[in-house]
């Protein structure tokens, strides 16, 4: 069942991206927010045929007074020269007043994506099992059954050498357990690492002065 509203669709003409970032201001119920397709000046390699690429950001900036809950899509022209497929049904929570990447594709130099799209709904309207209510985030925890993080790196983040951290919020049911109710409090600014923080988290096990209650834990992906 569709839980989102508000779709904001933005349309982009497909001239080369050396212009200024394009954005658009949003409005759905008491949510507000301004939606933004960056594009970074970093090169890497896609595509097929291989070319120079940089990264399109879809970004997020939370104009509300509560946290939204958002989804976003990144379209190219289908077909293109390079095989560079739409991302779609992309996922993130963004701060109050915060901002926060909820989807990335990489693209060639050269190539305009064809449009970008967000909807965003208020967090306390998701289904209780989505949002369970924050309560004493400063619970005691400790790690007994760490992963190893660089496991969990996404390979492009590697190639393209991105590197963040990421704030998960969770729940610990009982001591020991796994997190339970994962969200990301803080992204790291990439969908990907902050997707791989979760199935990371997920993995881990941790002892709790207080079941049931909310922890935080800071995942870092980083090149050495």
């Amino acid at each position: 069942m569709k839980i989102l509203a508000g779709i904001g669709l933005l349309l982009l003409a497909g001239t080369a991206f050396a212009q200024a970032p394009q954005s658009r201001d949003r409005e759905a119920g008491s949510a507000r927010w301004t939606e933004r397709l960056v594009r970074n000046d970093n090169t890497w390699q896609c595509g097929d045929p291989r070319t120079d690429c940089t990264t399109l950001q879809l970004v997020v900036d939370n104009k509300s007074d509560e946290e939204l809950f958002c989804k976003g899509s990144i379209r190219f022209a289908q077909p293109n020269g390079h095989r560079i497929a739409d991302v779609t049904d992309k996922k993130a929570q963004i701060e109050t007043r915060g901002s926060g990447a909820v989807a990335y594709s990489l693209a060639p130099i050269g190539m305009a994506a064809a449009g970008f799209e967000t909807d965003c709904m208020p967090v306390s309207k998701l289904p209780r099992s989505q949002t369970p209510a924050i309560q004493d985030v400063t619970c005691r925890h400790r790690v007994i059954q760490p992963v190893n993080f660089d496991d969990y790196y996404p390979p492009d983040a590697k190639a393209e050498k991105r590197e963040g951290k990421v704030l998960m919020e969770f729940t610990l049911a009982a001591s020991p357990s796994s997190p339970t109710d994962v969200k990301v409090r803080e992204s790291s600014g990439h969908a990907d690492l902050d997707a791989a923080g979760m199935r990371a988290i997920r993995a881990m096990k941790f002892e709790t002065s207080c079941p049931g209650d909310r922890s935080r834990f800071v995942i870092v992906f980083g090149l050495k």
